[in-house]
């Protein structure tokens, strides 16, 4: 009763009213974190992007009612976000994506929003979140490690709530920071607090296995240590020379206890680099990393035919940097935009208030994980990194806007990510109740159920191989190879080049069988010349098949 008093009275004064609607915003946006439902194709991706349009989108409505006075835009910031949702966003394939552009303006909202409704906290109740949700991501993943938390990946035991130990290390490196904080607290019962969340957060990397993680936290706890213990005690040079040497130190320890695993990653930079060079200004374009990078691997064992390069190569979707992956797709131009935003951190970072070096340390340790995974994969990595780049803008404004034109055109942003995100979800779950009908052999049944969510669901690579796979299955070829040839602008790695591959072999029978020999022989012959992205059996088996079918008479 007392509590519905306190809340009446709150909502009666307009400070009132934002301190409310702020940390029930905070809340249910952090809650994306551990939103990963079944009944998706896609659990541990899609549900936390639909999980960010709603909540954002049903906040974006409500925000035009609370806000009063003038709205800051920092222009630079803006940018930043701008990256964010391109980056980490959807494949768009060459047409209007309905999904990103969802996407992209669910995080614009979400840093405006967080920027003006930041100010209306204190920087403890920031790090007291970032703290809950990495002692609770690292309590799961000890947990999966002691048996007592479901494990959610056939290849990994310990990934937290995400499917791999990249997410799980990208999360606890936003979040350790934060810990940290309350360490150097002087009440005793934030000292504890924080102790026990960096220990766990600490020995939740340690036994996922991650290597970035290891760094990236090793990192963060090393800056604290020289803070606290030998700031101003040691000269500069000594400091530097100490950090380097220790880093040193563990990066070739790391390279060393997973070795194969590293030279397999020297692999994928070298052909990235070569991607680079391909296109170095401006690079390929949105999401064409991974539409790409398989041809360019091919080139490369092609050049260096060694056998150690040969077992190194697999399918690979991302370059294990994000700041590869940034100027293969975006060139010299997208690095430079990167740099310019990373400098306007440091130089913030240099002049902040002390309490605020913690956001700014939480976004570096994102930074350390981005050389060497790919923290920007996952949304609830995304979010957490708009959310901390919006409480760091406030304060920081370029420009203000205000009026009723400017909330109106807000609210009306806002109902439009709601309404595409809803319908994205209402995609999705069909997506995933159609394929578990064919998986359950009823594949000529849900044939017209794939056609209806194409035009909507055709941005994304993982659908349109999905609904090629089914046509395949129903033996409608070539519609098959239309549909995985729009495919292959989003997503070209074995596993389709494969498809395509036993799709033409087909059609070659087909034609041979039907009296159609000139096509047979011209399918047989760009089937032999069509270089070999990953060596294997059955690609040798089915080049023998088309060169034995050119030879008979």
């Amino acid at each position: 009763m007392n509590f519905g008093k306190e809340i009446k009275r709150a909502i009666r004064t307009a400070e009132g009213r934002r301190r409310i609607f702020f940390r029930f915003f905070l809340l249910i946006v952090l809650g994306n974190v551990f939103y990963f439902p079944e009944g998706y194709a896609d659990r541990f991706f899609t549900p936390g992007m639909l999980w960010t349009g709603i909540a954002v989108g049903v906040s974006g409505m409500l925000f035009p009612f609370v806000v009063s006075g003038r709205v800051g835009l920092p222009g630079l910031a803006c940018v930043a976000v701008g990256i964010l949702a391109v980056v980490g966003g959807k494949s768009a394939g060459g047409f209007f994506a309905w999904q990103t552009a969802a996407w992209g303006g669910a995080m614009w909202l979400l840093f405006v929003m967080t920027g003006y409704f930041s100010a209306w906290g204190k920087p403890a109740d920031w790090y007291g979140g970032l703290s809950f949700v990495g002692a609770v991501e690292a309590f799961a993943g000890i947990g999966q490690y002691a048996g007592i938390w479901p494990v959610y990946s056939a290849s990994f035991p310990v990934t937290g709530t995400f499917d791999n130990p990249a997410g799980l290390a990208a999360c606890l490196a936003i979040c350790f920071p934060a810990a940290l904080y309350f360490m150097a607290s002087r009440p005793v019962g934030a000292k504890v607090w924080g102790g026990l969340s960096a220990l766990s957060m600490g020995a939740a990397v340690v036994l996922s296995g991650s290597r970035t993680g290891m760094v990236a936290v090793g990192c963060l706890a090393a800056t604290s240590v020289y803070r606290f213990f030998l700031g101003g005690r040691w000269p500069a040079w000594r400091v530097r020379a100490a950090f380097v040497s220790v880093g040193a130190v563990m990066l070739v320890g790391l390279y060393c206890w997973k070795k194969d695993s590293a030279d397999g990653r020297l692999l994928v930079w070298n052909c990235s680099l070569e991607m680079l060079a391909d296109a170095p200004l401006t690079g390929h374009g949105p999401d064409a990393f991974q539409a790409e990078y398989m041809d360019y691997q091919a080139g490369w064992l092609a050049e260096h035919p060694e056998e150690k390069w040969e077992r190194l190569a697999g399918n690979v979707r991302h370059p294990f940097n994000e700041y590869l992956r940034i100027a293969a797709e975006y060139g010299v131009a997208g690095l430079l935009l990167v740099a310019g935003v990373i400098w306007l951190l440091w130089r913030w970072y240099r002049r902040c208030r002390p309490e605020d070096r913690p956001l700014y340390r939480s976004i570096g340790g994102a930074g350390i994980c981005g050389l060497f995974s790919y923290p920007l994969n996952y949304p609830a990595v995304c979010v957490l990194l708009v959310l901390l780049l919006g409480v760091i803008v406030r304060g920081r404004p370029v420009c203000f806007y205000g009026g009723r034109w400017f909330k109106t055109g807000i609210g009306a942003l806002a109902v439009a990510v709601l309404a595409v995100t809803l319908y994205w979800n209402r995609a999705e779950r069909e997506w995933h109740r159609i394929s578990c009908l064919s998986l359950n052999g009823r594949t000529e049944e849900v044939l017209t159920d794939y056609a209806r969510l194409y035009p909507f669901m055709r941005e994304n690579p993982l659908f349109l191989y999905n609904y090629g796979a089914e046509l395949h299955v129903a033996g409608l070829w070539t519609a098959s190879l239309s549909i995985l040839t729009e495919c292959v602008r989003g997503l070209n790695d074995m596993d389709v080049q494969m498809l395509l591959a036993d799709n033409y072999s087909r059609l070659v029978k087909l034609y041979g069988q039907t009296g159609r020999d000139a096509e047979a022989r011209q399918l047989a012959g760009e089937i032999i010349v069509k270089p070999v992205k990953v060596p294997s059996f059955r690609v040798d088996r089915m080049k023998r098949e088309m060169e034995k079918y050119l030879r008979k008479p």
